[in-house]
């Protein structure tokens, strides 16, 4: 809805927000929209580690998003891979409970 102005006016920060919370719960389409985001430094500071990480977890989820994790690999030095498989290894989904106390 932010990311669009949907009903909204447009707020990519708020957009942002929201992927992330669902992103944090396992959502795979937060993930993928998250590391988009961040890929483009759209709502965010453009971190293609970070990028990676949520692109690594959405692709780990659904093989439609794979391609947007080969892609971003071309860009990635060795150690920027290692870090964002690190981080997407370290994952654990949150509770809503857990992003709702998160968010308030």
């Amino acid at each position: 809805m932010y990311d669009s102005g949907l009903g909204v006016p447009e707020n990519v920060v708020m957009a942002v927000k929201y992927y992330q919370l669902a992103a944090d719960q396992g959502n795979e389409d937060a993930q993928y929209i998250l590391g988009i985001m961040y890929s483009r430094g759209e709502g965010v500071a453009k971190n293609y580690v970070m990028a990676y990480k949520w692109l690594l977890l959405a692709g780990a989820q659904g093989s439609h998003y794979r391609k947007w994790v080969d892609a971003l690999e071309l860009k990635l030095t060795p150690e920027q891979r290692a870090q964002g498989q690190a981080m997407a290894d370290a994952f654990k989904p949150k509770t809503r409970e857990e992003s709702r106390i998160l968010s308030d």
